[in-house]
């Protein structure tokens, strides 16, 4: 479904909840 998720960041802890959201959503696809 996603071949590639970008996160931008400003490095705030929401942004970083953000990114581990990212990376969970990106293994569970099998994306970058």
């Amino acid at each position: 479904m996603y071949d590639r998720i970008v996160v931008p960041t400003d490095g705030s802890e929401v942004a970083e909840a953000a990114a581990d959201a990212a990376v969970a959503l990106a293994r569970r696809f099998d994306a970058e």
